[in-house]
């Protein structure tokens, strides 16, 4: 805040924007606020997808419609996220990790899947997160 108000922060990254990424109606993706915002090759992301400043997405991702907001992210390779997924800030996905629907990830996960047991409407099943106790009860 200055004497005048409110003051802008300069927005210095940019978007990379890598080969044979699809991206859907109404997606938006921020250019980097102090690094790129990458997206990686062979990518494919659908409608009203929200990627926010300084997210790096590795190779051949996969986002359901309408996920929301990803900010200062990295997807690692071969990540798929199904439709409404949320993903709180500042944590790894970690290569072919598997994101069900309308799933909240709330930490670092290296090779999981994330999301309800088959019969089990509202329980959630982590396998693979750094601190699965904290986020729900790890798979067996």
């Amino acid at each position: 805040m200055g004497a005048t108000g409110h003051l802008k922060v300069p927005q210095v990254g940019r978007v990379i924007i890598q080969d044979d990424v699809e991206i859907g109606a109404g997606t938006t993706i921020d250019r980097g606020a102090i690094r790129d915002t990458m997206i990686g090759e062979g990518t494919k992301i659908d409608n009203l997808v929200q990627i926010g400043h300084n997210v790096v997405i590795g190779r051949r991702l996969r986002a359901g419609r309408s996920n929301r907001d990803f900010r200062k992210l990295h997807f690692e390779d071969f990540v798929a996220l199904g439709a409404r997924v949320g993903v709180t800030n500042h944590v790894t996905i970690g290569e072919g990790a598997q994101i069900a629907a309308i799933s909240i990830v709330g930490a670092t996960f290296r090779r999981a899947h994330v999301g309800a047991e088959p019969g089990q409407a509202g329980q959630t099943v982590v396998a693979g997160a750094e601190d699965a106790g904290a986020y729900g009860r790890e798979s067996s």
